[in-house]
């Protein structure tokens, strides 16, 4: 590739130049194998071992650097624009690195010359696709940056080997171990090369004939003619005659170029060499507007069939391009399709036969063209290049002609491959992580075609980017993520996408603690929707914080408990009422649920054999179930055991629980709790020991636990110890004890002044009782919700 200079040790022998493959040294050999295979990390690995050994000599450390940075170069120019930045790095560093490490390397000039050479390759490749892009601006600047670094290393290197060929001429003499003054020589005339060649490259950043052009490639003419004119057999000689053939037609020297171009093909070429002179004969002719004679280069039967080269086949497909280009302004429909395939085959080729830099150059001269000057009525060349666009990574340009595309497919009336490309383009966005961008390009497809079989897919992809964007600023666009919520359950009511956004909504007012529209959203979910456990579990928690902010706020709760438990107990059944035979995970959550409805929230007498009959029934089915949810399950059996006056079997399944988890049983607490309040003392005394039974069964290393899990369990064993207390007296120590440690005016608080209350009458004082009750009413008229309790012990 003329992009990658091949700086050869046959340059530097004092013997008469040979062929390059003769003087590659078996590393040298090896690894430009390797690269021309495109393995380049195997290229990067073998140079990383081989400089890790300590026996190397300083020449073999040096050639190795070189190879590495030459390998990190090339691997660098395959690579898609977004991805190379950090790999060029890494190829000048090696060499800096090399420089500040082996500063007396007798190699060193020529590390140094290739961490030049990598700065030059990054800025003719950014030339070179400058010109390929829609908008050039920011790459041509790149390129400029690069190439005038080259250029200064260049010079700087250039003066160091002049004096010291001054200092060696003086001597009279080589000195042992360094480079020889023919070395030197040969390295000087290969800056110059390069010299020329980035010359070059900084003319093609400028205007055709502005100054600036016009100076660099009169400087680069300079340079180039002297080693023009070497020997034919000297390793520059053939690559200055084409580069200073290539400058004189930039120039606009068209008779000059011809001239110097008969003057080569006269001489026996090597074919590689001749088929470059033939790409630079096309280039020639097209210069000069003479198609036909451009065209009669590429049918000339090659000296060697076998041979290869990218050049030429860049210059073939710049016929094909401008042939069809020739059809189109002729109206030459057939011919224009003829080029046309000609093109996208040369394409093809090139793809094939010479990696992935020269395949995404020619792909992206073909999208160039088809961008600026195709038919505007072939669809499928306007994807084509979009597509090129995309693969050699100039994402701006691939929206640009996706959107192009698209525009064509209405026009046509394409309703769904408008679709498609519109949906490709808004996929771009949504990679590079640009939510507005992609927000808006689905949610525009998605509306403007709401029939399409992905038009849902689409304005939920919307909704995600909108979802990113509202994470960030909250206040602001809150509102208006909502209202796209709405909008997709207005256009898309039902279906996969559906659920996604009930389940969304839900989330959004469960947040809020808008309970009712949560558990609207959440009802409104499909049951066949995969995610359906999750969304019962949801369910759950928003019906319990609902009737939990009901029962502190004084208000009746059992006609919403009653209903909740009725439509989780309505997944259970089949159209006959009867429960599963097999239970699946989402119905034992549903059970579950059910079932913490009905024992903490509802009175009905029949509460505690409902919920023992359908958990009874899971738990036989449970041997797939998770440990959480069987402790769960089990915890509420025991509650409704105990409900139901069953304590031994209750105790029999509490001793099961030992290691469940701490919410399990710590809720199971809570209820046998509730329960004790409701019942005479003798009852009250066995579900008392029932819960000290349980507590015992609890972990003794609680370090793991909330402060909150804390509090709630000492404040149970408290009351638990109360209740189960042989003599009132002691009970009403256990009460008193429990009312100083719950907060003022908590549930607790008015639990607890209930039975110091209540055991003040046991023990015959009823008096003390009546002041206690008297004064709390007067304090606090509601009573914690308990007024009916009270009174009914004022009056026991």
């Amino acid at each position: 590739m003329n992009f990658l200079p091949l700086l050869l040790s046959s340059i530097l022998l004092a013997a008469p130049p040979a062929t390059a493959a003769d003087e590659m040294s078996p590393d040298q050999r090896f690894l430009a194998g390797l690269r021309q295979r495109g393995l380049f990390s195997l290229a990067e690995r073998y140079c990383i071992d081989r400089l890790a050994r300590e026996n190397l000599t300083e020449q073999q450390r040096a050639e190795l650097t070189i190879q590495w940075a030459r390998t990190l170069a090339a691997t660098a120019v395959n690579s898609p624009p977004q991805s190379r930045g950090a790999v060029w790095q890494r190829a000048l560093a090696v060499t800096e690195n090399f420089a500040e490490q082996h500063p007396q390397n007798p190699r060193l000039l020529l590390v140094r010359l290739q961490g030049a050479l990598g700065l030059l390759d990054r800025g003719e490749l950014a030339r070179q696709e400058s010109q390929m892009v829609a908008d050039r601006g920011e790459v041509i600047e790149e390129a400029r940056k690069f190439l005038a670094a080259a250029v200064s290393r260049l010079d700087k290197l250039a003066g160091e080997v002049e004096i010291e060929l001054r200092r060696r001429s003086l001597a009279g003499r080589d000195e042992p171990g360094k480079l020889s003054a023919y070395q030197l020589a040969s390295i000087a005339k290969n800056i110059q090369y390069q010299h020329a060649r980035a010359c070059r490259n900084q003319a093609q950043c400028y205007a055709a004939e502005s100054p600036d052009r016009v100076h660099a490639l009169n400087r680069a003419v300079e340079l180039l003619q002297p080693l023009a004119g070497l020997d034919p057999r000297h390793p520059l000689a053939h690559k200055s005659h084409v580069d200073l053939i290539r400058t004189r037609r930039l120039l606009g020297d068209l008779d000059v170029a011809r001239q110097l171009l008969q003057s080569l093909v006269q001489q026996e070429l090597p074919a590689p060499v001749m088929l470059r002179a033939r790409a630079e004969q096309i280039r020639l002719e097209l210069a000069a507007g003479r198609l036909p004679d451009a065209i009669s280069v590429i049918v000339r039967p090659r000296q060697d069939a076998a041979a290869v080269s990218a050049e030429f086949d860049d210059a073939c497909l710049d016929v094909y391009l401008t042939a069809w280009r020739a059809a189109v302004d002729a109206k030459d429909k057939a011919g224009a399709a003829q080029w046309q395939q000609q093109a996208t085959r040369m394409v093809r080729r090139i793809d094939a036969e010479h990696g992935p830099y020269w395949a995404r150059r020619a792909e992206m001269r073909l999208a160039g063209y088809v961008r600026g000057a195709a038919d505007p009525g072939d669809l499928q060349m306007l994807t084509q290049a979009a597509q090129s666009s995309y693969r050699s990574g100039r994402l701006d340009d691939a929206l640009g002609d996706y959107d192009r595309a698209r525009q064509l497919a209405q026009k046509q009336g394409n309703a769904d491959r408008a679709f498609e490309l519109g949906y490709v383009a808004a996929a771009i966005e949504h990679k590079r992580r640009k939510h507005e961008a992609a927000m808006t390009r689905f949610l525009g497809i998605a509306r403007a075609m709401p029939q399409n079989a992905r038009a849902a897919d689409a304005h939920l992809l919307g909704i995600d980017h909108a979802a990113e964007m509202t994470k960030q600023r909250p206040k602001e666009l809150l509102d208006g993520y909502m209202e796209l919520l709405g909008e997709h359950l207005q256009h898309w009511p039902s279906g996969p996408t559906a659920d996604v956004v009930h389940r969304r909504l839900g989330r959004l007012h469960a947040h809020a603690r808008r309970w009712k529209d949560a558990i609207d959203a959440y009802r409104s979910i499909s049951v066949a929707d995969p995610a359906y456990r999750e969304t019962v579990e949801a369910l759950s928690v928003c019906y319990r914080a609902w009737l939990d902010e009901a029962v502190a706020a004084g208000k009746p709760v059992e006609t919403l408990a009653t209903t909740a438990a009725d439509w989780f107990e309505s997944l259970l059944k089949d159209s006959r009422g009867a429960l599963p035979e097999k239970w699946n995970s989402m119905q034992r959550e549903a059970v579950v649920a059910a079932a913490r409805l009905r024992l903490n929230y509802t009175t009905g007498g029949d509460r505690y054999s409902r919920a023992e009959h359908a958990l009874q029934a899971a738990i036989d089915d449970s041997a797939d179930a998770t440990p959480a949810w069987r402790s769960a399950a089990e915890s509420l059996l025991v509650y409704s055991l105990a409900g139901g006056g069953r304590r031994r079997e209750a105790d029999a399944v509490l001793k099961r629980l030992s290691g469940g988890s701490t919410e399990a049983m710590l809720g199971m607490l809570e209820g046998l709790g509730r329960l004790a309040r409701d019942e005479q003392v003798t009852q009250r005394r066995e579900l008392a020991q029932l819960q000290l039974d349980a507590i015992a069964l609890l972990p003794p290393d609680r370090t793991a636990w909330s402060a909150s899990q804390k509090r709630t369990l000492s404040l149970l064993h408290v009351q638990a110890q109360a209740n189960a207390a042989r003599t009132a007296k002691a009970a009403l120590e256990k009460w008193r004890e429990l009312e100083k440690k719950s907060r003022p005016q908590s549930p607790r608080w008015f639990l607890a002044k209930y039975r110091v209350a209540e055991m003040h009458c046991e023990m015959g004082n009823k008096q003390q009782a009546k002041k206690i009750i008297t004064l709390l009413e007067l304090l606090h008229p509601e009573m914690g919700g308990m007024r009916t309790e009270f009174r009914a012990l004022l009056e026991r």
